[in-house]
């Protein structure tokens, strides 16, 4: 499987995944200043960006997203939240997959 084939079908999984967890899915890979969003959706009355990675251990997960990686998510959702108007309180989170399942999620990595 080519690396953005693997790449796709670790979204569709995560997709599939937040959606069970009632997670309201509006928007998948925007590409705009500041970066690319992989998921945008709606929890209750939260906005959420979820960052999906793709992985093949599971050792050391913090250390697959950077604090560059976390700022360009940051300026990006900001972009978004801008340009639309919103007004919803913001959390960032990341869910790994490996191959077809769903290993971890950490949730508001920014800590705000």
């Amino acid at each position: 499987m080519h690396k953005r084939d693997r790449w796709n079908s670790a979204e569709d999984v995560a997709a599939t995944w937040l959606t069970a967890k009632g997670m309201r899915i509006c928007a998948r890979n925007r590409t705009m200043r500041g970066g690319e969003l992989d998921i945008v959706g709606y929890l209750d009355d939260l906005l959420v960006i979820i960052e999906v990675r793709s992985i093949d251990h599971i050792d050391d997960l913090q250390n697959y997203v950077s604090s560059l990686k976390v700022n360009h998510l940051i300026r990006s959702a900001q972009h978004r939240i801008h340009i639309h108007h919103w007004s919803w309180p913001l959390r960032i989170d990341v869910i790994y997959v490996k191959w077809t399942e769903v290993v971890e999620r950490f949730q508001n990595i920014t800590n705000t």
